[in-house]
C-alpha cells in the first residue's frame, strides 16, 4: 500500500515538473508579449507561488485519496 502511495506522489511530481515547463515558456512569453521584457524577479516569484499552490493542491488530492481508500479499506 505504501509503495503504491509513493508511486502515486511520484507521478504528481513528474506533474509537477511538467507544469513547471510549461509555465516558465507561458510566462516567458506573455511577458515578452506584453512589454517587451522579461522581468526576472517577477518571474521567479510568480512561478513559486503558482508551484506551491500546484504542489498543495495535489497533495491535497492524494492526502483525501489515500484517506478515502484506507477507509474504504476498514
Amino acid at each position: 500500500m505504501w509503495r503504491k502511495f509513493i508511486s502515486d506522489i511520484l507521478f504528481d511530481l513528474s506533474i509537477l515538473l511538467i507544469l513547471l515547463v510549461v509555465l516558465i515558456i507561458g510566462k516567458g512569453a506573455y511577458d515578452l508579449i506584453t512589454s517587451g521584457h522579461l522581468y526576472f524577479w517577477r518571474y521567479a516569484t510568480s512561478l513559486i507561488y503558482e508551484m506551491l499552490g500546484a504542489a498543495v493542491f495535489f497533495s491535497l488530492i492524494e492526502l483525501i485519496d489515500f484517506v478515502w481508500k484506507r477507509h474504504k479499506k476498514n
